[in-house]
């Protein structure tokens, strides 16, 4: 792996880019950014998923070493990855990800390489976690709107955990909940109370149902570290 840095963009603001004096320039920074990280002996110092971990202790528990941040930009620290591990680009230029030696995927990696608003976090992955929600978004199901909105085709709802791989560890009942709607002058005006709380107690449920599994079988289920040394 190369030892190049990311190039801290803030120290050559190109002011004229955000006056569409050069299109598309934001992009290719973007897109360069992503190329650098992947290529780089480095990792975010903040974690923005879960709430409230510190990214360098998690480093240290997965076997990550890390050195000083680097110097001239604070979003970064310098890290050597365990054998086999790496980092690879996503087809999105703001995310990579980070992959174990065994290929799963263990953390995405935000960078957002534009000199005007640049971040930089990690997001780690628990091996099992678990969904409440209509059998359309767990199967990728789904329509999208005009605002890039997600919207799940009538299906029922269910709770799944699930380990990293997407195999099912276990699975409640499905109940199908008919979305109904108010109406004000011939358009819809959001859900119906009736609705919200029929599906309130179908969801608390399952939630309430998946997470009893998870505390009799998996008890450590929202650490990152956890069970991923399981086959």
């Amino acid at each position: 792996m190369s030892n190049k840095k990311v190039k801290n963009t803030e120290k050559e603001p190109k002011s004229e880019w955000l006056l569409g004096l050069n299109p598309g320039a934001i992009e290719e920074q973007e897109a360069k950014g992503q190329q650098e990280l992947v290529e780089s002996l480095q990792l975010p110092k903040t974690c923005n998923s879960p709430r409230g971990l510190n990214a360098s202790e998690i480093y240290h528990k997965l076997g990550i070493k890390t050195f000083t941040g680097s110097k001239g930009d604070d979003l970064f620290m310098g890290v050597k990855l365990p054998s086999g591990w790496k980092k690879e680009e996503t087809d999105h230029s703001m995310w990579s990800n980070l992959i174990d030696e065994q290929g799963r995927k263990r953390a995405s990696i935000f960078y957002k390489a534009s000199f005007y608003d640049r971040d930089a976090f990690i997001n780690f992955n628990c091996r099992i976690t678990f969904r409440v929600d209509r059998i359309g978004f767990h199967e990728g199901n789904y329509d999208k709107n005009d605002k890039h909105e997600y919207i799940s085709k009538s299906t029922p709802f269910c709770g799944i955990v699930k380990d990293y791989d997407d195999t099912i560890l276990f699975k409640t009942e499905e109940i199908y909940c008919e979305e109904e709607y108010n109406y004000k002058d011939g358009k819809k005006w959001g859900y119906s109370e009736k609705y919200k709380e029929e599906l309130s107690e179908i969801e608390d449920r399952f939630d309430a149902e998946c997470k009893a599994f998870l505390e009799e079988n998996y008890p450590d289920y929202k650490d990152v570290t956890a069970y991923w040394s399981l086959k």
